[in-house]
């Protein structure tokens, strides 16, 4: 290989790590909400232009961001503005905003925004899915056959409905709470999360069914039982090394 066949193959290959290599991290600030302190966090891109994807699905202000770091000064202004009464930013209908990342390889981003709400400590969840190269919220666009892949669910989903519902000893005595013809009928399949064992390979994909408050039903993929509804491309960049 001469010199400069040497030099394109080199590049080529840090251009290709570098796709891979975007920094994605929560970053954390704390403020005093009547005399304790909470965290502020917010996830954080290199190329922030996909950091609006989020907002599509979720956003709790009146205008779109496109910093993380406005959003999250954005945000402890408003209890600042509050002077720290919780009081004041139940009234507002404010929320603490909380995220984790399940699952980061090959520019493949899989992470949860949790939301407190200070009216009635609501806990909502919202599960994202990212393409870091293509700067793309995935959605359920991961998926084949969603027909087929979405009746399965909704059978596990009606499994899970029937085991809550007996074991949920909480609300045995409400008639109310539980319902013989209540449809539990999952319409998309963007609410999933990716679970990893601790050498970080898929072992399941776990859809989540917001119920009842903060309640959620679950139905559980196992990665071989989701792997004939994933579309290839996005299959060999879950498994490569």
């Amino acid at each position: 290989m001469n010199f400069n066949k040497y030099i394109l193959v080199v590049y080529i290959l840090c251009s290709s790590l570098s796709l891979y290599s975007q920094q994605v991290e929560i970053i954390k600030d704390s403020v005093c909400i009547d005399g304790v302190w909470r965290e502020l966090q917010e996830l954080t891109f290199t190329h922030p232009q996909i950091y609006c994807a989020i907002q599509e699905d979720y956003n709790d202000f009146d205008t779109i961001f496109t910093d993380y770091k406005e959003r999250l000064n954005y945000k402890k202004k408003l209890i600042l503005d509050c002077n720290g009464s919780w009081k004041c930013l139940r009234e507002k209908d404010y929320v603490l905003e909380y995220y984790e990342i399940n699952y980061q390889k090959n520019g493949i981003l899989n992470a949860t925004l949790c939301v407190e709400n200070f009216v009635n400590t609501f806990i909502g969840i919202y599960l994202f899915t990212f393409d870091l190269i293509e700067d793309k919220n995935l959605r359920e666009d991961v998926f084949i056959n969603k027909d087929k892949l979405l009746e399965i669910y909704r059978e596990k989903i009606e499994e899970d409905y029937k085991d809550v519902k007996k074991d949920n000893d909480a609300y045995a005595d409400d008639d109310n709470f539980f319902s013989d013809d209540e449809d539990i009928a999952p319409t998309h399949l963007s609410q999933y999360k990716i679970e990893t064992d601790s050498l970080g390979k898929v072992v399941f994909f776990r859809f989540y069914y917001p119920f009842r408050w903060n309640m959620r039903l679950l139905a559980e993929f196992s990665f071989e039982e989701i792997k004939p509804f994933l579309k290839p491309e996005f299959l060999r960049r879950l498994t490569d090394e």
